[in-house]
């Protein structure tokens, strides 16, 4: 049983250093892993147990206990009956962890000393896989990584820092001097990785660490304070002398600040947890429902489809979802725990053996209150791990409950479900992977037969929050299966609104005016600062010829700072024939001088807006018939045409290029000269034609191959890649 122990052991530390395996986000595999490895150890427990195991419940295990049951009632308060069973499976998955860690801990009963061994061992694996894994990046792909085995930089910060107190501590207990060395080689890197990730939150946690270490480590003040700065200065110097000019990464640390963009955001956070506590009290708004109510609540903040997961505070996401009696068993899992702690006569009378462990939940109550570790495995495990060595350390217990064949059987039936749920969500990770790919380019190519393997109900939302049924209509043609995938699409996500939006667009199309306004308005003022949303509300506001309303969200279309949104804009108007008014003129004027006023797309709106589309649509005309006239050898009539479309709209140099180009064609090089030089000096052509034709010019009379290079590079820095072609003829 030892060897069997030690295996399953092996399995849970194991599981951070394993890939994906295809899913679009590490976790799924993370919680399936997790999931299989129990059910494999109740099932071997089963058929190998020859007594049954007393299992202590004191008072922080049942308040876990009580906060798994309560959260599972607020499934009388979900929307979205998929995301709660999810979560719900996920909080069985850490308490069957939880379970297994304590028995195999009990049979092993490790000295704290053994302990710390144990967590210095997985500290400097980590910390090589760290180092590996950024040197590795930064010579083969110059993009430098910093979340190591993890998917997140925050996470591999806490992961580090949530061991440090361990092994800082118990640096005076360690008599091997191999043991010593390898632990001040793995605090001086851990301190060294903390200042390259360059984590708020990690530097309040090592704050704290130093200063406990200083003042409660021993009596002498002055020895502690050496021992601390033998590992913070060379980390320090170590980092920002050597790590940050060879990986060019100084600005990371430099940029650090107390407050900044996401710190207000996590304080608005906060703000909708809190105002969501206090009118859901009781069950809250369900479990795993906040990334459906975090839409609603902060839909000023969102852009495109990038949605608040979480609050950045486990205590008030888990107040907010599962209520208030929920949030408190599960604050009192913790503060019963520091209890256990500091009561524990177990790890030592010693002060200098209880404040690291006190110090270890410390840091997961920082992270826990700046981020959301529950809902990342890695560190749930760690922590589990952790408290598993307290509770088996310490006698304290309210009753005892035998591991028999019926808590077994109750334990497999929990996580065969939990398996199975996480088989779905994993499976279907893997292929949201082509829809999300799809959707991002526009393209919605992937074959049907694989769209449709992709299960709509579990889970029905993709990693982004998207309703898979809203982003599958992408691939049909039938108007009864599009119009039922997205009133359930609806359903699964109200918030979202792409749905809406989906179904605006569709009844434009059907000339179905007033049922396209109702739902692109709600997806409008549903994420407002969503381009697509606002174009489609744009668009429907502008067959309505509803200028009035067009006017009224001027405002917050300028205040986009949208470039898209601007194009939109503009040609609303256009499309309303509105270039009589001077508010009009302003608003192209404010787009094309002072905006973009290097973007001919925006030139061209204002000169459609001051000449007219007639004059615009005449001059095109013209063109097209000097472009056949070019086609078929007639160069001087091409040119003659040309001029004639730059007589109607000699704003738009691009006539005056054609025109010098077959005038040059026609061996007739001073007119042409005249007009490369007419656009040179009086025109902000984007083009480089121009330049890139003066050039060829230059050297084909002259030979003068000094000049026609530096008209080449003028045209290729202005994007023409002729000129890329001739420079390399020409000018190597």
């Amino acid at each position: 049983m030892k060897y069997i122990y030690i295996f399953f052991l092996f399995l849970y530390l194991l599981f951070p250093f394993l890939p994906s395996f295809g899913a679009i986000d590490q976790v799924g595999f993370q919680w399936l892993y997790l999931s299989v490895s129990n059910l494999v150890f109740f099932i071997y427990y089963l058929f190998s147990s020859n007594s049954s195991f007393k299992l202590n419940i004191n008072k922080s295990f049942l308040a876990f206990i009580i906060f798994i049951f309560l959260s599972s009632l607020s499934v009388f308060s979900i929307l979205n009956t998929a995301e709660y069973l999810i979560e719900l499976s996920r909080l069985l998955i850490l308490f069957s962890s939880f379970i297994i860690f304590i028995i195999i801990l009990s049979y092993f009963k490790f000295s704290y000393l053994d302990f710390s061994k144990g967590v210095l061992f997985l500290l400097s694996f980590e910390l090589l896989y760290f180092f590996c894994a950024l040197f590795y990046s930064h010579y083969y792909f110059e993009n430098l990584i910093f979340y190591g085995f993890t998917s997140n930089v925050n996470i591999q910060a806490f992961s580090i820092i949530f061991k440090i107190p361990i092994i800082l501590f118990s640096l005076k207990f360690f008599s091997n001097v191999f043991i010593k060395y390898l632990s001040y080689i793995a605090l001086i890197l851990s301190i060294s990785a903390l200042f390259l990730i360059s984590s708020r939150a990690s530097f309040l946690s090592l704050s704290f660490i130093a200063l406990f270490f200083l003042v409660f480590n021993s009596k002498n003040f002055l020895s502690n304070f050496k021992i601390v700065s033998k590992l913070f200065i060379p980390g320090f110097l170590f980092t920002y002398f050597i790590l940050n000019p060879f990986l060019r990464t100084g600005e990371k640390l430099n940029n650090l600040t107390l407050i900044n963009e996401s710190t207000l955001q996590r304080l608005d956070f906060y703000k909708e947890a809190i105002n969501s506590i206090i009118h859901n009290p009781f069950i809250g708004i369900g479990l795993g429902q906040w990334k459906l109510f975090g839409i609603d609540a902060h839909k000023d903040l969102i852009q495109a489809y990038v949605i608040p997961y979480h609050a950045h505070n486990d205590f008030l996401q888990i107040g907010a979802e599962s209520g208030i009696f929920s949030l408190v068993s599960y604050s009192l899992f913790f503060i019963f725990l520091l209890f256990i702690i500091i009561k524990s006569n177990s790890t030592s009378d010693t002060i200098s053996l209880k404040i690291p462990l006190l110090l270890t939940i410390l840091v997961y109550l920082i992270d826990a209150n700046l981020n959301f570790p529950i809902s990342r495995p890695i560190i749930q495990i760690q922590l589990f791990l952790f408290i598993g060595f307290i509770y088996v350390s310490s006698s304290h217990s309210v009753f005892s409950l035998k591991i028999s064949r019926k808590v077994l059987f109750s334990l497999l039936f929990i996580g065969s479900i939990s398996t199975y749920a996480s088989y779905k969500v994993y499976s279907s990770f893997i292929l949201q992977s082509n829809l999300i790919s799809d959707f991002n380019s526009n393209k919605f190519d992937t074959p049907l037969s694989v769209v449709e393997s992709l299960d709509n109900d579990f889970p029905n939302l993709l990693y982004g929050g998207l309703p898979i049924k809203s982003i599958k209509t992408n691939y049909y043609s039938n108007d009864s299966i599009i119009n039922n995938l997205l009133d359930l699409s609806i359903k699964d996500n109200p918030f979202i609104k792409y749905p809406q939006a989906l179904k605006a667009v569709r009844f434009r199309i059907l000339n179905q005016l007033d049922s396209s306004l109702y739902y692109a308005k709600d997806a409008f003022h549903g994420i407002p600062n969503n381009e697509f949303h606002t174009a489609t509300y744009l668009g429907v506001l502008t067959a309505l010829k509803d200028s009035s309303t067009i006017d009224s969200i001027y405002p917050h279309i300028k205040n986009m700072q949208s470039y898209n949104m601007w194009k939109a804009l503009l040609l609303s108007n256009l499309v309303l024939d509105r270039s009589n008014s001077e508010s009009t003129t302003a608003l192209f004027n404010e787009a094309s001088s002072l905006l973009y006023p290097d973007d001919e797309t925006f030139a061209f709106y204002n000169l459609r807006m001051s000449k007219g589309d007639s004059i615009i649509i005449t001059a095109r005309s013209l063109s097209n018939i000097a472009n056949d006239l070019y086609n078929k050898g007639e160069y001087i009539e091409s040119a003659e045409s040309y001029l004639n479309a730059s007589k109607l709209v000699p704003e738009d140099p691009a006539y005056l290029e054609n025109a010098g180009h077959s005038y040059y064609m026609a061996n007739l090089t001073n007119k042409a000269n005249v007009l490369f030089d007419s656009v040179i000096n009086h025109y902000s052509s984007r083009s480089g034609k121009a330049h890139y034709l003066k050039g060829l010019m230059s050297y084909e009379l002259s030979l003068n191959k000094v000049e026609a290079c530096k008209f080449f590079n003028i045209a290729i820095k202005k994007g023409n890649k002729d000129a890329i072609k001739a420079q390399k003829l020409i000018c190597q």
